[in-house]
C-alpha cells in the first residue's frame, strides 16, 4: 500500500493522465522536519497516513482510521486553506451539486 501511495504522489506531481480523483487521494498539508525532511498528512479513502519526506524516500509514520479523529483532522488542514481558490470552487459546486438533488 505505501508503494503505491508513493507512485501516485509522484504520478501526481508529474501532471501526467490517470490521475487519482481528489475523492480517493489528498494531500492535505506538509510540515518541514529537520534537514530537508518534511511529513505530509494524506487522505486515502477514509483514513489519514503520515509520511516522511526525505531524499531517502518516502516511509509511513502513522495511521489514523478512526471516523471521529479523521474528520476532525481533515477539518483542522482545511480550515488552514480558506483562501485557497481551488477549494473555495470546490465548496461552490457541492452547494451547486445539493441543490440538483
Amino acid at each position: 500500500m505505501f508503494f503505491l501511495l508513493a507512485w501516485a504522489m509522484r504520478r501526481g506531481a508529474s501532471g501526467s493522465p490517470g490521475l487519482l480523483p481528489h475523492e480517493a487521494l489528498e494531500v492535505l498539508g506538509r510540515a518541514p522536519l529537520a534537514g530537508r525532511q518534511q511529513v505530509h498528512l494524506v487522505r486515502l479513502g477514509n483514513k489519514l497516513v503520515l509520511v516522511s519526506v526525505s531524499a531517502a524516500g518516502i516511509e509511513p509514520l502513522s495511521e489514523v482510521t478512526e471516523p471521529d479523529e479523521v474528520q476532525r483532522l481533515v477539518a483542522l488542514c482545511r480550515q488552514g486553506q480558506t483562501n485557497s481558490a481551488a477549494l473555495m470552487f470546490r465548496q461552490a459546486l457541492d452547494r451547486f451539486a445539493a441543490r440538483e438533488e
